[in-house]
């Protein structure tokens, strides 16, 4: 994982459903975003999904100012997307708490891998 370096603004989006995370990136009802700086979060907000189209996700994040996408499975097209938008993205994350895995990403601790799925809808 990229070191996280003192001063540094970004915005981490996480796929939610119920405040946890939703393991199809596409279809979550809400994105959790969390606003760091100083490896300390200063705002949270939700942002309520657009309705699931191939493609658009990626350009919304963007559009919204998110930099970081912590998710579970993710589709590969929207992975490229997301990173040719220069978003850093982390999949494979565990199902679990928003909040829990905004700790584990600033403590260094987060648990991803390479997961993207392979479904198409």
């Amino acid at each position: 994982m990229k070191q996280i370096k003192k001063g540094v603004q970004m915005k981490v989006a996480i796929p939610t459903t119920n405040d946890c995370l939703d393991p199809h990136f596409g279809h979550c009802q809400h994105f959790t975003v969390y606003e760091i700086s100083d490896n300390k979060i200063i705002n949270q907000t939700k942002l309520s999904a657009p309705p699931h189209q191939p493609g658009l996700l990626p350009v919304w994040l963007k559009d919204n100012g998110i930099s970081h996408v912590i998710a579970g499975g993710m589709g590969a097209m929207a992975k490229d997307l997301l990173i040719q938008n220069g978003v850093a993205v982390y999949t494979g994350a565990q199902e679990k708490h928003s909040d829990e895995l905004i700790k584990d990403f600033l403590d260094q601790n987060l648990e991803y891998a390479d997961t993207v799925c392979d479904h198409k809808h």
